[in-house]
């Protein structure tokens, strides 16, 4: 009874097969040439696969966004052509940012990266546009507060039918905890190194001070077992002093 033509979706099933699909419908007027209606003209068309195709899409990238939480991922997509740049939730609070306060520009980026590491983090960016390999970059930002944060940069390019630079997106990860953790480990190596190396040091002095008594010319030295009571070895100075050989008396 409509005026104009309207469209509907309905879901509806199948007499013979009882399967169900999604059809799409436009609804058109009839009318005489005095405008009056007389009747209506439907048309329709199976949209089940493409809701479907939707709803898979849809459900694909809810599991994305959930893996990106779960994982603290800030993603970036830069439309190079109109400059558009859009960042996920995550990407404006790792940067400092509140979240979506505003719409995202190159500038709001750099202002964040510690002055020291602009220009390099910069020329990696330029290096990715213009050989069209991935962007990677490890950096370091400045935050209001005066906290620094190590932060990784992961990208990939893409460019359009012309062959010009056209999309740079990716993922940003803060890395400070774990390069703090890597940097005490480091640590904690050196250190044992240095006892490993003083203990081994300890060791060979001790050796080179028994080896002296060992084989001096006044002291007979023999070694026996404590438990057994076997001769294990003994000096020279022992057998001059004694007479024994070191066959008479092994074991």
């Amino acid at each position: 009874r409509g005026e104009t033509a309207t469209d509907q979706e309905c879901s509806l099933r199948r007499k013979d097969t009882g399967e169900t699909w999604v059809g799409s419908f436009n609804l058109a007027p009839i009318r005489n040439p005095q405008g009056e209606i007389l009747g209506s003209v439907v048309t329709g068309r199976d949209i089940t696969e493409p809701k479907r195709t939707a709803e898979e899409r849809r459900q694909q990238e809810e599991r994305l966004h959930l893996a990106q939480d779960a994982a603290h991922l800030a993603t970036w997509d830069w439309h190079l052509t109109d400059g558009t740049i859009l960042w996920n939730q995550e990407h404006f609070r790792m940067l400092g940012y509140e979240p979506y306060s505003f719409a995202p520009a190159y500038h709001h980026w750099a202002d964040r990266v510690h002055p020291d590491d602009l220009a390099a983090t910069e020329a990696r960016i330029q290096q990715a546009l213009a050989q069209g390999s991935e962007y990677q970059a490890e950096f370091r930002i400045l935050l209001p507060d005066g906290s620094v944060r190590i932060l990784e940069a992961r990208g990939r390019l893409d460019r359009n039918p012309q062959g010009q630079p056209d999309r740079l997106y990716g993922v940003m990860q803060d890395m400070t905890l774990r390069k703090q953790a890597e940097a005490l480990l480091r640590e904690d190596n050196i250190t044992l190194e240095q006892r490993v190396a003083e203990r081994t040091r300890e060791l060979e002095e001790s050796q080179s001070k028994y080896r002296l008594i060992y084989e001096n010319e006044i002291y007979a030295i023999c070694m026996v077992e404590v438990d057994t009571g076997k001769i294990l070895d003994i000096n020279e100075a022992f057998i001059r002093l004694y007479g024994y050989s070191r066959a008479e008396l092994a074991g």
